[in-house]
């Protein structure tokens, strides 16, 4: 053994897999995919989303959101209306059943974050998310050419301070 740490990148990889393999799991009783759970939890913030927009929220390809939605619909958990402003543009907005369901679906992701972050203070967590949205925030930049690379070293500082 080299006493070598692993890399910051892969432990939020193998947090987000076990993460998600939990969430797989208690959602399960609620016949809802982890994805479909984020799509009616965003759709329940603002109901002037369109399929468009929650697929470059969730950057994946347009057609794959609609089949979220279409499920969805489905399911009769949310439902579609056209735009006031422009009529060939559907807002997704939750239903009654869809509230209701996304309402026991946080509660059981309460209860995995809870497990997550049983070892943690209320003030650890909110500096976790915070730390999280900067580098979110710093890697966007990063793709549009706003920061300069990296200088060499930095990650093994970051891998050993972690």
């Amino acid at each position: 053994m080299t006493g070598k740490s692993a890399r910051t990148s892969f432990l939020i990889r193998l947090l987000q897999l076990k993460i998600y393999n939990e969430m797989v799991e208690g959602l399960r009783q609620f016949d809802i995919t982890p994805f479909q759970y984020m799509a009616l939890s965003l759709a329940s913030h603002d109901g002037k989303w369109s399929a468009a927009d929650l697929a470059r929220r969730f950057q994946i390809r347009p057609q794959s959101m609609n089949e979220v939605i279409a499920a969805l619909e489905a399911k009769e958990l949310i439902a579609r209306e056209e735009a006031p402003d422009h009529g060939r543009i559907l807002h997704v907005r939750l239903t009654g059943a869809g509230t209701r369901l996304l309402n026991k679906c946080d509660r059981e992701i309460d209860r995995i974050e809870g497990m997550v972050f049983v070892g943690f203070t209320g003030a650890e967590v909110n500096a976790f998310r915070k730390m999280l949205y900067r580098a979110l925030a710093g890697l966007d930049r990063s793709r549009r050419g706003e920061l300069a690379l990296a200088s060499p070293g930095t990650e093994r500082s970051q891998r050993t301070a972690s």
